[in-house]
């Protein structure tokens, strides 16, 4: 029995390496991308991430490609069982037992699974190790040594043990109710009898239009995760939809369908594995194109001094004047005072709100105001605009007068939500986008509190001002600082001076006073933007190795096909130019559907993006221009290395074909 099951083995031994070495690849890829994230996680928060938040961290970035990953290895695995079906059937004829027939196929599956997880692992472990070296130099300033800990172990074989057993259950279902001749013939019985519809064509891209509407209202609102589902949807939709007609609408072409056939084929026999294939080529490319492209376009460049006019912005008291004209007399300080009382949003932020008035003093911009309304000013750098602002961008945002406090907030197991002492009674008349004192991110508290912004300007008019600042909490002056020496000097003094007479930031865990520094906002901002530059970086790299691997694999399936139709044509004397385009056009035809699919999405999107955040047509330009050069590096580089294993491959098969 065991040498029959090993002659067997290693009569298939291609089929079974292929598979082995594509599960070898997914599983290398979540174990690198888990651990190359856990270091950058490590660098942002200064301590080993625990499992947790490393899961929660890291979902969003890596759930889309996971989910690909496990959909392409259920790909990868009706293959393999549809390669191996024969040998199946051989045992069945030799009358060998169902009990050792199954025992036969859980060999080769259990050792199929410790090989792709023990060496995936080890792949992985070497490419996180190799990174390294590489981490360490670009975050010098902030640590000596990047640690990965444990954890990306551990979520590793949770995802791969739930990937496997998905996948296989999935499989099992499709033999049980499709039966084994579904998957040995690739789906041909069940594909060739669909008709092309303009209906589905139209409802398609009707989707896809639907989907960069619903972006550009509710971009900033919902996650960048939600986002690629719903574009995954339709994409899946249009390819689908749109490759069905394509292919039907060639048949009535008869010249150009009988000049194509040889090579087109095989995507009519097997429309669903080619363009499943595809499709996930096409979400990739989309993630990187949209995504990753601009993660980094928005982070470019990484020190931006134009958000922080002054060297110290401090909210204190107007009982401070005293200490202020002290610190001008001995330092020689040039400083600016705006009254100001605090507001807390609902949303976990605390503002600056000041009056009409005021605001006009300060910036030369008058506004018109009634008695409940307000006029926001978002103090967001380039990366930030259109995302969300005061309350999740609510036209009557819960807003509570004064600094914030514990008793103000309704706490559950699950949420922290604003009690009955927030109001709904302002309305949001007007906002714009301007740095005024900084671009102040809000301070993460122990329990987890975090928003996107901090400190925005809220107007009010002068009436409406005059009333909630009598006898509100907390700073009710604003201080913005220059200082021309003594720098350090100066900021101990204020440090020291606040630690007695001012508020204290709530949001601080740390429990310091509403005071900021330009010099540390920046090495803070800096660090930030390379954090993000080198996630997306990873991104980049990981979804391109990946299309290559789905590209690769698509190749590999068809290569007894492909072997067999080369001959036949060789010996039929066919033009080795003929042969060679053919050749060429059937290994290309999966990439090229998903450039259609994947690259226009993204550059739509990205284009969508560009608009909504409103930059300028400097800004808007750059963003547009960049994503166009992404665009043709990424098909220019799929089709180069494409090209260049469709000609090994041809080479390789000439060859062949000529020592017969």
């Amino acid at each position: 029995m065991k040498k029959l099951f090993f002659k067997m083995m290693f009569k298939s031994r291609r089929v079974y390496l292929t598979a082995l070495l594509s599960e070898i690849f997914i599983v290398a890829i979540i174990f690198f991308s888990l651990m190359v994230g856990s270091g950058l996680l490590y660098v942002s928060e200064q301590e080993v991430a625990k499992m947790t938040p490393l899961i929660f961290k890291m979902e969003e970035m890596f759930l889309v490609p996971y989910l690909l990953l496990m959909f392409l290895q259920i790909l990868i695995l009706l293959e393999y069982i549809r390669k191996r079906s024969g040998d199946y059937a051989m045992l069945t004829v030799l009358g060998m037992k169902k009990k050792h027939r199954y025992l036969f196929m859980a060999g080769e599956y259990v050792s199929l699974i410790i090989g792709s997880v023990v060496f995936g692992l080890a792949f992985g472990a070497l490419g996180g190790m190799a990174v390294k070296p590489l981490l360490k130099v670009i975050f010098r300033d902030v640590t000596e040594d990047i640690l990965y800990g444990t954890s990306p172990l551990k979520v590793t074989l949770i995802v791969c043990g739930i990937m496997f057993g998905i996948g296989f259950m999935i499989c099992d279902q499709i033999v049980s109710c499709l039966g084994m001749e579904y998957v040995i013939s690739g789906g041909v019985k069940a594909e060739k009898s669909y008709k092309k519809s303009t209906k589905q064509v139209l409802f398609a891209g009707s989707i896809v239009i639907l989907c960069i509407l619903l972006f550009m209202t509710l971009n900033g609102i919902v996650s960048d995760l939600a986002i690629s589902v719903a574009a995954a949807a339709a994409m899946g939709l249009a390819l689908h939809f749109g490759g069905k007609y394509y292919l039907e609408n060639l048949r009535k072409k008869k010249k150009t369908y009988y000049g194509k056939l040889l090579w087109i084929d095989g995507w009519y026999e097997r429309f669903g594995n080619h363009m499943n294939k595809s499709f996930i080529a096409a979400v990739f490319l989309f993630m990187m194109v949209f995504s990753a492209n601009l993660m980094i376009v928005d982070n470019v460049p990484v020190t931006q001094p134009e958000s922080y006019p002054y060297d110290l912005v401090w909210h204190g008291n107007q009982g401070d004047e005293a200490f202020l004209k002290e610190l001008k007399d001995t330092y020689g300080i040039q400083y600016q005072t705006i009254p100001e009382t605090r507001i807390t949003s609902g949303d976990h932020g605390e503002h600056m709100g000041i009056s009409a008035s005021a605001y006009e003093n300060w910036t030369g911009n008058k506004v018109s105001l009634s008695d409940n309304e307000i006029y926001v000013v978002y103090q967001n750098d380039r990366s930030e605009k259109g995302k969300t602002g005061l309350d999740y961008g609510a036209f009557a945002p819960d807003l509570y007068i004064g600094s914030p406090t514990y008793s103000i907030w309704v706490y559950s197991p699950t949420h922290i939500l604003p009690s009955n002492q927030f109001t709904r009674k302002y309305h949001v008349a007007g906002s714009g986008e301007q740095i005024l004192t900084g671009n102040f991110k809000t301070r993460a508290v122990e329990s987890g509190w975090k928003t996107e912004l901090f400190d925005e300007i809220i107007v009010f008019s002068d009436e409406e001002y005059e009333k909630i600042s009598q006898g509100a909490e907390g700073a009710d002056l604003a201080v913005l600082m220059n200082i021309p020496k003594d720098y350090d000097k100066v900021s101990e003094a204020v440090h020291s001076y606040a630690k007695e007479h001012s508020e204290v930031d709530f949001f601080d865990p740390e429990g310091g006073n509403l005071i900021y520094e330009r010099e540390l906002c920046m090495i803070e901002n800096r660090q930030e933007k390379v954090f993000q530059i080198c996630t997306a970086a990873m991104n980049l790299a990981i979804l391109f190795v990946c299309i290559l691997m789905i590209l690769m694999e698509a190749a590999e399936s068809e290569r007894e096909k492909q072997q067999w139709k080369a001959r036949y044509l060789y010996r039929l004397g066919m033009d080795e130019k003929k042969r060679k385009k053919n050749f060429y056009r059937e290994i290309l035809f999966t990439l090229e559907a998903g450039l259609i699919g994947g690259i226009p999405a993204g550059f739509l999107f990205m284009a969508a993006k560009a608009l909504y955040k409103d930059m300028g047509a400097g800004w808007t330009l750059t963003y547009l221009v960049e994503g166009l050069g992404i665009c043709i590096l990424l098909c220019g580089l799929y089709l180069l290395i494409m090209g260049l294993v469709a000609r090994r491959k041809f080479l390789k098969t000439e060859g062949e074909h000529k020592n017969e």
